[in-house]
């Protein structure tokens, strides 16, 4: 079923409440005061079925001049627009400023109706017409249905219903996707069921059981006991439906009109930048205009500074950052509205184009290149804005957190809209990251000019540098972003085919080993060393003193050493190197011996059945500890399930 929520609009006594009264039959005036001045004080609501495929909710607001402030609360959320004026009195001012407020906070369509034609003339009903002919010009009305009713008589009020279920059936329903948000109408106590508060759901769904966050303030959770529509209980609520859900863990001192439920605790903003029309006679907006700002519900004092120009006409469009006295619930898209310090009328609607901008002291153009991008391509140009301001790559759940967004909507966002190409993306686990490009490409450049060091010193080693090497090498801080980042830069290095990755280390695509005969002598005659060296310790100092006597250099040696070990004819453990023809034997002899002693084996034991010396043993048991093939229990050593499985191949 579509859900769906329309609100009146109008002049006072033009018979918004008998209307609504006629076309469900439910009377809206509730309170004492309201039917004893035959006046809409606070906002009534009822609602409208056509059928299994379309339900209306219905919010009648009130048209007097000293009421504007609850008819602003009851217009937020609205997806359609009832307009009524009556026949015998025409276009009111409140009309035009009502008129203008739907306009200003999102209202796409809806109808007119011409009320009261039972009381005025011919030529009055003409009048009328001609009159709203010429108000809704250029409007989000213009063009649509004007019908002629009489609440009273029942004129028309079939028509109008029609009329309402035609408009209704090609407006599209609200997306239930995104947080949770509700901003409060109305708060009561009732008998058995608590604190229960009222208001049109903005986005996202709700079911019973959940929990919600009263917000600002503490933020802290209340539990859903009974969720109801249109006075009927039911299991859920979502975007478009007018819903009243009782809550459990709150009096009804703690929530009061204003307040914004959602699922999760949403950032408050004390400032928002944002796109704001001035409504016709609103006359000049001033730099810095202290004005009364309405946004749902909520309403506090404001002062807004105008970014783009040094003041604003009406009907003209300014961008502004808007200062609150008190924080609000907002985010990108929202609608406002503000009006004169004293309450007398109103002045703008606008736009939120940005809920957690920076301070703008100043107003330098690339500031307004920014808001116009955001207020055409919205919500991937908003999020690129949070990457631009950060030195390191931001997680999407810390741009969602600041933007008020469902963590889904954003990444879906990401995934499927097109961000600014100075954007790049990375991953940390299953965590996405955004991060600026260019920062992104210099990094890439630093790992490159890093490796290709590596190789010029190692020209010999097909092997590349650790990831743990690199970022010390890099000079990233162990618990910086960027080195959380690093392997997942790598990796897409790799894809693009700059780096390669052997055995855990990373090396350029393009490098390989080619030995030159004097390199490879080099190499037979340090691995003979280490291979007559036999079960005796071999002596690194001895093996340098030699490598001098033959002439070869220290940093020769150094990479002849690390080509042996890489190639898998030598070992090295703690500075210390020995040939594979030890390693490999006395291995085999320990695994056999591991696997039928249940107790494991001391270093002593072990010297004995290889019959070498302790610092021989220690530095082949640290080898095969290293390896996984054993572990260590205090002084002893017991075989592993990767030294069983290597036993078997070795048979």
């Amino acid at each position: 079923m579509k859900h769906l929520i329309l609100g009146t609009a109008g002049h006072v006594d033009h018979g918004k409440t008998t209307l609504v009264k006629a076309l469900t039959g439910i009377d809206c005036d509730t309170h004492k005061e309201e039917k004893r001045r035959g006046l809409t004080i606070n906002l009534g609501f009822a609602h409208l079925d056509f059928g299994p495929e379309l339900s209306l909710g219905i919010v009648d607001v009130p048209g007097h001049r000293d009421f504007v402030h609850t008819m602003v609360g009851g217009t937020s959320g609205l997806d359609l627009g009832l307009l009524v004026v009556a026949a015998d009195a025409g276009v009111m001012p409140q009309t035009r400023e009502h008129l203008q407020i739907m306009a200003a906070l999102g209202v796409k369509a809806g109808l007119t109706a011409l009320t009261r034609i039972d009381l005025a003339t011919d030529s009055a009903v003409a009048q009328a017409e001609r009159q709203i002919d010429e108000l809704l010009e250029g409007s989000f009305l213009a063009g649509g249905p004007v019908v002629p009713v009489s609440a009273a008589a029942g004129t028309g009020i079939g028509e109008l219903k029609a009329q309402i279920q035609q408009v209704a059936q090609a407006t599209p329903a609200r997306p239930v996707g995104g947080v949770f948000r509700m901003f409060v109408d109305r708060v009561f106590s009732a008998r058995g069921f608590g604190t229960v508060v009222t208001g049109s759901v903005l986005g996202g769904t709700l079911r019973e059981a959940d929990n919600l966050h009263v917000l600002p303030g503490p933020g802290k959770p209340v539990r859903v006991r009974r969720l109801e529509r249109h006075g009927q209980q039911v299991r859920q609520v979502q975007a478009g439906d007018r819903a009243a859900i009782a809550l459990a863990g709150m009096s009804r001192a703690e929530c009061g009109p204003g307040a914004v439920l959602a699922k999760r605790a949403l950032r408050p903003s004390p400032r928002l930048d944002a796109r704001l029309r001035l409504f016709k006679g609103a006359g000049t907006l001033q730099l810095w205009s202290q004005l009364l700002f309405h946004i749902g519900t909520f309403e506090t004092c404001a002062k807004v500074h105008l970014l783009d120009t040094n003041r604003a006409n009406e009907g003209q469009t300014a961008f502004a950052q808007i200062h609150l006295a008190e924080p609000c619930i907002a985010r990108l898209g929202d609608r406002f509205v503000v009006r004169s310090s004293s309450g007398e009328r109103s002045v703008a609607g606008g736009e939120i184009l940005d809920n957690a901008p920076l301070h703008h002291r100043r107003r330098p153009p690339k500031l307004l290149r920014t808001l116009r991008k955001i207020a055409v391509n919205g919500l991937p140009e908003l999020v690129a804005e949070q990457v631009r301001r950060q030195a390191e790559p931001i997680p999407l759940t810390r741009i969602a957190a600041n933007l008020n967004c469902a963590e889904a909507e954003l990444t879906e966002r990401v995934d499927h809209a097109s961000l600014p190409p100075e954007i790049a993306a990375c991953r940390v686990e299953r965590e996405r990251y955004l991060c600026r490009e260019h920062e992104r490409r210099r990094l890439h450049a630093r790992i490159l000019a890093h490796i290709r060091a590596y190789h010029e010193r190692n020209p010999i080693q097909a092997r590349g540098v650790p990831a743990a090497e690199l970022v010390a090498g890099l000079r990233l801080a162990h618990n910086s972003v960027w080195a959380a980042v690093l392997p997942d830069l790598l990796e897409g290095m790799v894809a693009r085919g700059a780096l390669k990755r052997i055995e855990g280390t990373w090396s350029l695509a393009e490098h390989a080993v080619e030995l030159a005969p004097e390199q490879r002598a080099h190499i037979e005659r340090v691995e003979t060393f280490l291979r007559e060296a036999g079960m005796r310790t071999p002596l690194l100092a001895e093996l340098r003193e030699k490598s001098a006597a033959d002439g070869i250099s220290a940093a020769h040696l150094d990479q002849a050493l690390r080509y042996l070990v890489e190639q898998g004819r030598a070992h090295h453990f703690d500075g210390d190197y020995i040939h594979d023809a030890v390693v490999r034997p006395c291995r085999l002899a320990l695994l056999r011996a591991l696997n039928t002693r249940k107790k494991g084996m001391t270093v002593g034991e072990f010297r004995d059945l290889i019959d070498g010396n302790r610092k021989l043993c220690i530095i082949l048991l640290g080898i095969y500890d290293g390896e996984g093939v054993i572990r260590r229990i205090g002084n002893l050593r017991i075989i592993t399930e990767a030294g069983r499985t290597l036993l078997a191949q070795c048979g």
